[in-house]
């Protein structure tokens, strides 16, 4: 898995970003992995990660955002 990640990083940098006009890095150096146990886990990792636009003031409410991915609305599965 973690080749096939760095091959997908190197790929989208040189082929994409770069070739686009995209200048330095555009992943992180690493990653970390989470393993995670319970579907609560599951279920808090992905609020963490579609929270991170509202964290970073991008906008006040995260169905706001027009990148998040979200097809359904999340919260009628609460």
């Amino acid at each position: 898995l973690i080749e096939q990640v760095g091959s997908f990083k190197k790929y989208t940098t040189t082929q994409v970003w770069w070739k686009q006009g995209g200048t330095g890095p555009l992943w992180q150096r690493s990653s970390y992995d989470r393993l995670l146990w319970r579907p609560e886990s599951v279920d808090d990792a992905c609020h963490y990660v579609l929270n991170n636009p509202v964290r970073k003031g991008l906008v006040e409410e995260l169905d706001r955002y027009p990148y998040s991915g979200i097809v359904d609305d999340w919260r009628a599965y609460e």
